[in-house]
């Protein structure tokens, strides 16, 4: 297991260093995008503007909301297994 760990949003150099960890082209890059950290504010721009980054940064991403899983751990393990990055925010 390879880790980057930023604490907001990743800077174009920490972008390349991401691209070499996963050993992909960026546009090729699968990202799981998971929101859920945001669950507790009511916030939806925040989450827009969020989206709208990691689109900007040109990663291929899904935004994954774990409540869909909760009775799906199957599901839930099919479509991170199907990702290779999990960006948690």
């Amino acid at each position: 297991m390879k880790l980057l760990l930023t604490s907001f949003w990743t800077s174009p150099e920490q972008d390349q260093e991401l691209i070499k960890l996963v050993g992909k082209e960026q546009k090729d890059i699968k990202v799981a995008y998971i929101e859920n950290a945001f669950d507790i504010y009511d916030d939806e721009a925040s989450l827009i503007k969020g989206r709208k980054i990691l689109n900007e940064k040109g990663f291929d991403f899904e935004v994954v909301d774990l409540r869909k899983f909760r009775d799906d751990h199957e599901g839930l393990k099919t479509t991170l297994e199907s990702k290779d990055v999990y960006w948690f925010t």
